[in-house]
């Protein structure tokens, strides 16, 4: 094709004819590029991979409507692997980082860079680099740490002797905002884990920029023959002005078949067994497909799973996953209680479903009402992964 359009040129036909020649040797090359290049963008297909996850929030009242959008795409060559992450919000362009992992012989490494671009006079974020030299028994790792205005680098070195395991971890600069752009040695912390026939003991040697900080021996699970139910966990502190000892016993009464039990320990007189509170108490069973779970907590420590991060002592929650008509479908209804004024002490009620359409495409709804606040709140989630 190439040839006639040479030979016609030659011939001086006519500008249609050049034309039409040029237009049917463009045609041509193009399908041989194709040709060529289609198989690499087949073999690109295989590494290029992410996911766009997006979240539609409506609250009320007053009205506000919220939107946080990701988008992240992973693109593999060899041993690395490159990724992009950028976040959408109401406001527009929110967030935005890049990084890397990848491997060079024993020598694994990653990093990744920060930005904030809705916010101009500080776009930067943050930029973190590591790198992890395996050599037989010894690990060596070096992390890398960059704010604006203030850097860091921590050397960290974890070896095996035989039962026995040692780490060092050597820390330069400061990364908090008091911090500044050099390598001010922080400390020094040298751990050693080592097993004995009843236990484990852990040692900790502290150093900072004032000199000896610390040792502390530390052994687990001490077991109390007479009391199978009983072990005991002892930390001895070494420093220079002091010597301490703390001994805590840990308590397992046998798992939980039904119901659990939430208990708490006290030890006001420094007594070597405390007293035994009682913080809560819960419910779990499956009836007909529907998971059913009920939490009361009254302490004062950590909430268990359907409290946590709530302002609430109750809650109880209907739960179901089954395969539907497109995919995996679950939902769960959850009601909280609190002390109040409404009827029943009735606080929330929070409801969650979603379903899986194919490989690529998940979508979940939800909604919470709070009563004692009158406040509404809509969630709409689609995430679609290639």
């Amino acid at each position: 094709m190439l040839s006639d359009l040479h030979n016609t040129a030659r011939r001086g036909g006519s500008r249609e004819e050049r034309r039409g020649l040029k237009k049917r040797a463009y045609i041509g090359l193009a399908l041989v590029l194709g040709l060529i290049l289609a198989p690499g963008f087949g073999a690109l297909a295989q590494v290029l991979s992410g996911a766009w996850t997006t979240t539609i929030t409506l609250e009320s009242p007053p009205v506000a409507l919220g939107l946080d959008a990701e988008v992240a795409v992973n693109y593999s060559l060899g041993t690395w692997t490159f990724t992009s992450d950028t976040g959408l919000d109401e406001t527009g362009w929110a967030r935005q980082s890049f990084g890397a992992v990848g491997t060079f012989g024993p020598l694994a490494i990653s990093s990744r860079i920060s930005f904030a671009p809705a916010t101009p006079a500080s776009l930067f974020t943050q930029w973190t680099a590591t790198g992890t030299l395996s050599l037989a028994a010894l690990t060596i790792t070096g992390t890398f740490a960059l704010t604006p205005g203030n850097v860091q680098i921590i050397l960290d070195a974890n070896a095996s002797i035989g039962l026995a395991t040692v780490r060092g971890t050597v820390q330069l600069g400061d990364t908090s905002p008091a911090g500044s752009c050099d390598f001010g040695w922080q400390g020094l912390d040298v751990v050693v884990d080592f097993p004995i026939s009843c236990s484990t003991i852990k040692s900790t040697f502290a150093v900072t920029c004032d000199g000896f900080d610390e040792l502390t021996f530390e052994a687990y699970r001490i077991a109390l023959p007479a009391f199978p139910w009983v072990t005991l966990d002892a930390l001895l502190t070494f420093r220079v002005d002091e010597k301490a000892l703390v001994i805590t016993p840990r308590f397992d009464f046998g798992m939980p078949v039904c119901f659990t039990v939430y208990t708490g320990i006290s030890n006001p007189a420094g007594g070597l067994l405390p007293d035994i509170a009682i913080d809560g108490l819960g419910l779990s069973c499956t009836v007909g497909g529907l998971q059913f779970t009920g939490q009361s907590y009254w302490g004062t420590g950590s909430k268990p799973s359907l409290l946590s991060g709530t302002p609430y002592w109750e809650a109880y929650r209907i739960a179901s996953s089954q395969d539907g008509c497109c995919g995996p479908f679950r939902f769960d209804v959850t009601v909280y209680f609190d002390h109040g004024d409404l009827l029943f002490d009735l606080a929330a009620i929070a409801g969650n479903v979603s379903v899986d359409l194919g490989e690529s495409l998940d979508v979940s709804a939800g909604t919470e009402f709070d009563l004692a606040a009158a406040t509404t709140t809509w969630t709409l989630e689609m995430v679609v992964a290639w």
